[in-house]
């Protein structure tokens, strides 16, 4: 038999005898759904956020904004993410929210600094 404690507060009959005695507080059902609101409410939030200023923008239309990112050495891409992503600010700046499971292609190419 392997103990969790030198005193046997952990031994099976210790246990039962202690969730005996516990007071049940909330049903099964109301746990459940504490745990989805709980689960819904995590989930909704992003992962990151990140404020992009008008400058970090290299153009932008109805429905993307573009964005210039310098990875390596001498090489860049731009990165499109719909606007759906982002808040507006009251300065003029934008807040980007993302989850870590979203994705973005790179439309890389090479500069010449």
């Amino acid at each position: 038999m392997i103990l969790l404690s030198k005193n046997g507060d952990y031994l099976l009959k210790n246990l039962l005898e202690q969730f005996e005695t516990n007071e049940v507080v909330l049903s099964e059902d109301e746990i459940i759904e504490g745990y989805e609101k709980i689960k819904r409410d995590v989930f909704a939030l992003p992962d990151v956020e990140m404020i992009i200023e008008p400058w970090q923008i290299s153009q932008q239309n109805e429905d993307f904004i573009y964005l210039t990112f310098d990875y390596g050495i001498k090489n860049q891409g731009e990165v499109r993410i719909h606007k759906s992503q982002f808040l507006t600010q009251d300065d003029g700046n934008y807040k980007l929210q993302l989850k870590y499971s979203d994705f973005f292609f790179l439309a890389a190419y090479r500069t010449s600094k």
